[in-house]
């Protein structure tokens, strides 16, 4: 992971805040996170983002950060605009914090699109809320009460 999207996520920064603390588009953000040659991308760039993430320009163009899955910094998870508030899986993705990919990790989903789904369903099926209360060692009905709005 490069330096500049370590520092970014460390400091819980979306691209679009970093561009408008910078004045650096998003699309550059984007080139400086996956610039494998830094010399490409104008010096003046590096040197805001340096200033508003509060590290050196050397940091920024190192690329030997851990990625997620190696310990490095993971993306704080998004409230999504469609989650209904009613759905317990929603509920229960929110308060332990999870992305919809951990979510679908832990659910053996095979994508994180479909536990967005399952979240935004008005009433999630059975099955799932069984196995979310299986591996939290509760009921089903402890699980719903815990996690209901």
């Amino acid at each position: 992971m490069s330096g500049v999207k370590y520092y970014r996520i460390l400091n819980r920064m979306s691209r679009e805040k970093l561009a408008e603390i910078t004045g650096v588009s998003v699309p550059t953000l984007r080139k400086m996170e996956n610039a494998t040659n830094p010399s490409r991308i104008c010096a003046s760039n590096y040197r805001k983002v340096s200033l508003a993430l509060q590290v050196s320009v050397r940091e920024l163009i190192r690329y030997d950060f851990p990625d997620p899955e190696d310990g490095g910094p993971v993306r704080a998870p998004r409230k999504s605009k469609v989650d209904n508030k009613n759905n317990c899986i929603s509920v229960f993705r929110l308060k332990l914090g999870m992305t919809y990919q951990r979510l679908a990790d832990y659910m053996k989903l095979s994508s994180r699109q479909r536990a967005h789904q399952i979240c935004c369903d008005e009433e999630p099926l059975t099955k799932y809320v069984e196995m979310l209360a299986h591996c939290q060692n509760m009921n089903v009905a402890d699980f719903i009460k815990e996690y209901s709005a």
